[in-house]
């Protein structure tokens, strides 16, 4: 499944979704589709109101070791932030990120996906538990306002993105 493809080619493919749910960004729909599939993979596709998606992702539980071949020499469950740094470098722009109503501070690193126009990798870390509210204030600030990434690095190096996704940008 790629961007482009249509949710009609994913249930065909995976069957009914294991889950769905919708929201608004930026003023507009997305609606997202999961399956999921053996050793801890969910495949997460985000989809236009008409079934074209626009996001398609591969989330992993982290529970199993895996090394999945994919696109652009990566290896999915081998990845870490510190060589997801190293493979793209200055190309990647990174944002610390509160998810909805879990709570949960995310890291999500993005890259243009060489030799496809407007398309880009997507790489999501969790931060680690037991972080005060003040430090991840502090460290929203390093990232968001000064765009310095390297100080998640003492918090992330060797940790896999527990979400990898290709999507079209616009």
């Amino acid at each position: 499944m790629q961007p482009g493809d249509t949710l009609a080619q994913a249930r065909e493919r995976f069957g009914l979704e294991t889950r769905s749910r919708s929201w608004t960004s930026d003023g507009r729909p997305i609606f997202q589709y999961e399956w999921e599939l053996e050793a801890g993979v969910l495949i997460r596709l985000n989809a236009d109101g008409d079934g074209r998606l626009e996001k398609v992702g591969v989330a992993l539980d982290g529970t199993q070791a895996l090394n999945i071949p994919t696109l652009a020499g990566l290896r999915l469950g081998q990845e870490t932030f510190a060589s997801v740094r190293e493979k793209f470098g200055a190309t990647l722009e990174t944002d610390l990120q509160l998810w909805g109503a879990q709570g949960l501070y995310t890291v999500a690193q993005r890259t243009p996906l060489a030799g496809a126009a407007n398309r880009r990798l997507e790489f999501v870390y969790q931060m680690p538990e037991g972080l005060s509210r003040a430090q991840l204030e502090q460290i929203g600030l390093e990232v968001q306002r000064n765009r310095n990434p390297a100080v998640l690095e003492p918090h992330l190096r060797d940790r896999t993105p527990f979400l990898v996704a290709l999507e079209e940008t616009r």
